[in-house]
């Protein structure tokens, strides 16, 4: 009669070490970062498994706790995108140039807000050192002060959009 009690071979593995605080904050912080840049769930636990030698499992929840964390820091919904942070980065920046009283600090402000969305002024100011002077009329900075978030999606589409034709005309397509 055979017995049911076999012993299975013992695995050939390292005790396992149990993160500290700092190293568990910093994943929470990567893993933080790789949400707002768009990373996929699958793509984060890869990174997990690939660079930190961690289960899938352990990476799911360093991600619930970098959702909840975003979430709390932000006031955003667990489904949010980059689209939702450009948006809420846009909204801060824009109240930064509503509070700056120096026209230079409204100014670097509406480049910010520009540069969010890939719309940038093109700068032909010749440099000055006298703080009495004040800034020259930009119609493309007056233009994007008065910008709507949509407007400037727009505007981010036909700059991709110029972009891939004249990519495609400088390729060899003559």
């Amino acid at each position: 009669m055979r017995s049911t009690n076999v012993k299975k071979p013992a695995r050939n593995k390292l005790p396992l070490k149990r993160a500290t605080i700092a190293e568990k904050e910093e994943r929470i912080l990567q893993t933080m970062k790789l949400v707002v840049q768009g990373s996929s769930t699958s793509e984060i636990k890869q990174w997990f498994r690939v660079e930190l030698d961690i289960q899938f499992n352990q990476a799911l929840r360093y991600l619930r706790l970098a959702r909840e964390r975003l979430a709390e820091d932000t006031g955003l919904t667990e489904e949010f995108t980059l689209d939702d942070m450009k948006v809420q980065h846009y909204a801060i920046t824009m109240r930064q140039f509503r509070e700056s009283k120096e026209a230079k600090d409204q100014l670097a402000a509406l480049k910010h807000a520009g540069a969010i969305y890939g719309v940038t002024a093109h700068a032909t100011v010749a440099p000055t050192t006298a703080p009495e002077r004040k800034l020259p009329f930009s119609a493309a900075t007056e233009a994007l002060r008065e910008c709507s978030v949509d407007k400037l999606l727009i505007l981010q589409k036909v700059r991709e959009r110029m972009d891939a034709i004249t990519l495609k005309r400088n390729s060899g397509s003559n």
